[in-house]
């Protein structure tokens, strides 16, 4: 199953897209800043879809911000396990 990251997913491009990698059978990590309820229904959407959605928090706007650890996504993901960094 291919994964996709989809950074900004609770805003209306970055759901527009989700919403549209969804459809096209992919698993999807959400990111969304400041608004979970809109991520959570977003991955609720997909769910019910039968695809996997993730939610990530995660200030991207300081270099120094936390990289969102992937739980819950297909083994062979593209985003880092917990534990594990970017490097």
């Amino acid at each position: 199953m291919p994964t996709a990251l989809i950074l900004g997913a609770s805003g209306t491009l970055g759901g527009a897209i989700a919403r549209d990698l969804i459809a096209r059978g992919y698993a999807v990590g959400l990111h969304y800043h400041t608004q979970a309820d809109t991520c959570a229904a977003l991955a609720a959407e997909a769910q019910a879809k039968g695809q996997q959605a993730v939610c990530y928090a995660a200030d991207l706007s300081t270099p120094d911000a936390p990289v969102p650890q992937a739980s819950g996504l297909p083994s062979g993901s593209p985003l880092p396990r917990e534990g594990e960094g970017l490097g």
